[in-house]
């Protein structure tokens, strides 16, 4: 593997009523061959929509859309921003001049291999299946936008220029759960300050290199939490994660202790959480001197023995055992050979 990266687009970012949702007419299979024709040309009403993804209002904003949770959208706003959407990966190819919105898309990092010439693409998941064609129950069967935004891939500059790769098995999931494993630690490998924090889920891993650690590990810190940013300026909680150190002496603990506080100041104005995943084991006396630097009304969960990559996902459950268990499952994104 060269590079990864990940856009936040997908069909579940829309999700629609299913009971009021529209079922698309056996005559508009046809449709979906001309991208200039509605996939339910005989049907303007898509249903009600129950979910938008805070993510994608800068998108709506900037297509004019009036969507809204909670009211009833047409085929073709959702079409159109289905297809604003696909176009994302033309700006990510190089297809196509990236735009003022690419950035706020962006799930963590652009691919970090400046000069990297992608010539193969490949397709899995169940939005991979809408590019396939239209299921008989109507783009809107799943209860999203999925197939919508399948079939508007087809009409990108990347799946038309570059050369796409059929896989012989695909994961028909989404990201979040299609490579996970669980597992549960104790002991010394724990701690937290207060058991109503629990369950955490779908925390995205904020992982420090140990270029990071060696040099400014509180700088580096406080640039990267921008990533997980929304357009609004709003802080999203993230576990952050780092290798840290073999047998810390107290003042090494304390020192990076120092440097978590400082590189969290801006953080800690947007959340009452800090979640540390160390691959060391450290993670204990970490938590207790960074707990008290923060005084009341903060929360720290502290974990170690365990090894997670920018892009993961981590969810980490109620304590079991009177507090001396914590079940935990990190959810990866997993690519084939």
């Amino acid at each position: 593997m060269t590079d990864t990266t990940c856009l936040d687009i997908g069909g579940r970012l829309v999700r629609l009523d299913p009971k009021t949702v529209s079922r698309r007419p056996a005559n508009a299979r046809e449709a979906s061959k001309e991208p200039s024709r509605s996939l339910t040309a005989n049907d303007s009403v898509a249903g009600r929509v129950e979910y938008i993804a805070p993510g994608l209002a800068p998108v709506i904003s900037s297509l004019g859309l009036p969507l809204a949770e909670g009211k009833t959208a047409s085929v073709d706003d959702l079409e159109r921003l289905s297809r604003r959407m696909a176009a994302f990966f033309d700006e990510l190819m190089g297809l196509a001049p990236r735009s003022s919105l690419f950035e706020s898309m962006l799930t963590a990092h652009d691919f970090r291999s400046g000069d990297l010439k992608v010539k193969h693409v490949s397709f899995s998941g169940g939005v991979a299946d809408g590019i396939a064609g239209v299921p008989d129950g109507g783009p809107f069967v799943y209860g999203d936008i999925g197939i919508l935004l399948g079939q508007a891939v087809k009409w990108t500059e990347t799946y038309r220029n570059l050369d796409v790769v059929q896989a012989e098995e695909t994961i028909r999931a989404t990201v979040v759960g299609a490579g996970s494993h669980s597992l549960e630690i104790s002991g010394s490998t724990i701690g937290f300050s207060d058991e109503s924090v629990f369950p955490l889920k779908n925390l995205p891993i904020l992982k420090l290199t140990e270029e990071d650690e060696r040099n400014s590990l509180g700088h580096a810190l406080s640039e990267k939490l921008h990533w997980f940013k929304d357009s609004s300026g709003r802080q999203r909680t993230v576990a952050v994660s780092f290798r840290g150190r073999e047998n810390p002496s107290f003042d090494e603990v304390q020192r990076i202790a120092e440097d978590l506080h400082d590189g969290l100041s801006e953080y800690l104005t947007h959340s009452d959480k800090v979640i540390l995943v160390v691959e060391n084991d450290m993670a204990k006396a970490l938590g207790y001197a960074l707990r008290s630097r923060l005084g009341d009304g903060k929360k720290v969960v502290s974990i170690d023995g365990i090894k997670v990559e920018n892009g993961d996902y981590i969810d980490i459950g109620k304590p079991l055992a009177k507090g001396r268990v914590l079940p935990v499952v990190i959810k990866t994104l997993v690519f084939g050979g």
